[in-house]
């Protein structure tokens, strides 16, 4: 047990605690996150989890505090099919992972991943590691298209461009207001009359994108074997 002395200050204090269950092909587990911000501002966080490999749980849904995500979870290699919006959580290793119907969350995690936007309006987020973004179904609305989080060019990061015809360098790359409250933030990737992407924290401090024609590939999509996910390579 871990004891401490406080010092009382006027002002107010708060205590976030999120937490989190899953299940995918290896096994079973769950997490929590506790932060305490005190009076002066100060804060103190702490986290852990635990996982058994080999689990499993008859439960899918997970909730997180403050949080619009809701719906299930699904694994790294598995390939989302229904209309929930679901939440898809990769590892510290190199995941797959497919959004197909619903607004999904994808989450990558440590390794290089590919995180591959279907259907709805999805959000990826890489994480660390050189990621492959890929972007597949356009939207005649660009605050319908789907969001990439953190792109990181240092890193690794590329945006794969799923089509026969489109050539990255007849992208158009331009700034673009994602939360339609008069702040530019974004870079708003189309081609033709189709906006295929929203690509956040990608301007410079004039507001001018900062991606570049080297940023994206066009990739091949491809079923790797009967009842497994679709797989990416690169056309060139």
């Amino acid at each position: 047990m871990i004891t401490s002395q406080i010092k009382v200050l006027s002002g107010s204090s708060s205590i976030s605690v999120t937490g989190l269950s899953y299940v995918n092909i290896k096994g079973a587990g769950g997490s929590v996150n506790l932060t305490v911000t005190s009076p002066d501002g100060s804060t103190i966080s702490k986290s852990d989890n635990v996982f058994v490999v080999g689990g499993s749980s008859a439960s899918t849904i997970v909730a997180a505090t403050d949080s619009s995500i809701a719906g299930l979870v699904r694994t790294p290699l598995s390939r989302d099919t229904d209309s929930s919006n679901n939440l898809i959580l990769g590892t510290a290793k190199n995941d797959y992972l497919q959004g197909v119907a619903g607004n999904d969350v994808l989450l990558g995690g440590k390794g290089n991943d590919t995180l591959s936007a279907g259907a709805g309006i999805d959000r990826l987020t890489g994480g660390a590691g050189g990621d492959l973004f890929v972007l597949k179904t356009g939207t005649s609305d660009p605050l319908l298209a789907d969001v990439i989080t953190d792109f990181n060019a240092a890193r690794g990061d590329r945006i794969g461009i799923v089509t026969n015809s489109i050539i990255p360098k007849n992208l158009v790359l331009q700034s673009f207001d994602s939360n339609d409250n008069g702040k530019l933030d974004a870079t708003l990737v189309q081609y033709k009359n189709s906006f295929l992407g929203i690509v956040l924290g990608s301007l410079d401090a004039n507001n001018k994108s900062t991606l570049e024609v080297e940023n994206f590939v066009p990739v091949i999509a491809r079923e790797s074997s009967p009842n497994t996910n679709l797989s990416f390579s690169s056309i060139f």
